[in-house]
Order: C-alpha cells, then sequence, then structure tokens
C-alpha cells in the first residue's frame, strides 16, 4: 500500500505561478518515488491532474495559469476537500507561496 498524498498549491495569490511550478516539481517526484498523488488548485478546487495522472501545467511564458484560473466561489478548497476520494488522504503537502 501506498501513501496518499494531497498537494495543495497555485491560489490566488501573486505567487500563484511559482507555486504552480513547485506543485509540478514535487509532483513529479512524489510519482517517481512510488506515492499515490492528488493534486488540488487551492483557489478553484480542481485536480491539477489528468486521467492518467499528469501534472496539467505547463510552464510558459504567456502565464497561462493565470488565464486558466477560473475561481467558482470563496469556498471552492473546502467543498473540493468533501469529495470522497479525497478520504483516506494520509498526508497534506502544502505548495502554496505568497498570501497575505
Amino acid at each position: 500500500m501506498s501513501i496518499k498524498v494531497l498537494v495543495l498549491a497555485g491560489g490566488f495569490s501573486e505567487e500563484r505561478e511559482v507555486s504552480l511550478a513547485s506543485a509540478r516539481a514535487i509532483s513529479e517526484s512524489l510519482t517517481r518515488l512510488g506515492y499515490d498523488l492528488k493534486v488540488i488548485d487551492a483557489a478553484s478546487g480542481q485536480s491539477l491532474l489528468d486521467e492518467q495522472g499528469k501534472y496539467l501545467y505547463e510552464k510558459s511564458s504567456d502565464s497561462s495559469s493565470i488565464i486558466a484560473l477560473k475561481p467558482r466561489r470563496s469556498m471552492a478548497l473546502t467543498h473540493a476537500l468533501e469529495n470522497p476520494q479525497y478520504a483516506d488522504t494520509d498526508l497534506v503537502f502544502i505548495a502554496l507561496h505568497g498570501g497575505a
């Protein structure tokens, strides 16, 4: 049985891009080490992994992650975490940067 890790990334701060890049590196490393991984954007509550478990965000000069950010409501992350797929998480890795 592998350890189930949830990575929190993105968010609303000016450091969103840094957080997404950090989460990508974290995701690649933890996947390579055999962890069962899930990654959530703290701003939207949406998964940052595709169906195959590959990290969706690609670093680009056009800052596509900001364009893709469509926050649903202030409690998006809280509501996302109520999803049963996260109920058996063993560890949360916080990859958020910045904030007030």
